[in-house]
Formats: structure tokens, sequence, C-alpha cells
């Protein structure tokens, strides 16, 4: 496994098990996600980037 990547194992306690349809959607629901945060932090995640997000909460 490339060292850039993390493995996390989930659990899933439900009585009864998640449609292989509902998971497919679930997954497409966590990388978009993961795409919409990775642009937040990197758009606005430094020091340099306060101002940013203090002047569009005064608007």
């Amino acid at each position: 496994m490339p060292s850039d990547k993390i493995c996390k194992t989930v659990r899933q306690f439900n009585k009864e098990p998640v449609s292989k349809e509902d998971m497919e959607k679930l997954q497409e629901i966590a990388v978009d996600y993961r795409k919409v945060k990775n642009y937040v932090y990197d758009h606005f995640g430094g020091i340099g980037s306060l101002s940013k997000i203090g002047s569009s909460t005064l608007e």
C-alpha cells in the first residue's frame, strides 16, 4: 500500500445489512464530501485565510 494512503476499518452495526445499491450511493456521497472538504481546506486552511473567512461572515 502506498505511504500516502490511510486505510481505516469501518464496522457497521445494523439489524440488517445495507443493500449494495445503498452502499454504492453512500460511497459516492463520501467521495463528494472528501472533494469539497479538501477544496475548502486548500483554499481556507492557513493563517493567511483568516481574513477571507472573517470578511465573508460579516456580509
